[in-house]
């Protein structure tokens, strides 16, 4: 596995619980600007270096998954 993306994980830890476990693997977690911000700002506290992790706000109302994955991976 190269690639996991999380899609409106709201504050669900997944990405926080494995992307240390693989650190060959891109954790891509796309969720809803008011939900992810709150959860982005805890973790980069706790983890400031991580390369292999990135946090996307996305609206999923307004926006569909193949544009947010096109500007992004």
């Amino acid at each position: 596995i190269e690639q996991v993306i999380v899609l409106a994980a709201g504050f669900d830890t997944l990405v926080q619980h494995d992307y240390s476990k693989y650190p060959k693997v891109q954790f891509l977690e796309i969720d809803h600007r008011a939900t992810q911000e709150i959860k982005k700002d805890a973790f980069v506290d706790i983890n400031p270096i991580t390369t292999n992790v990135t946090f996307v706000a996305a609206d999923f109302q307004k926006q569909t998954l193949k544009t947010i994955l096109d500007q992004h991976c």
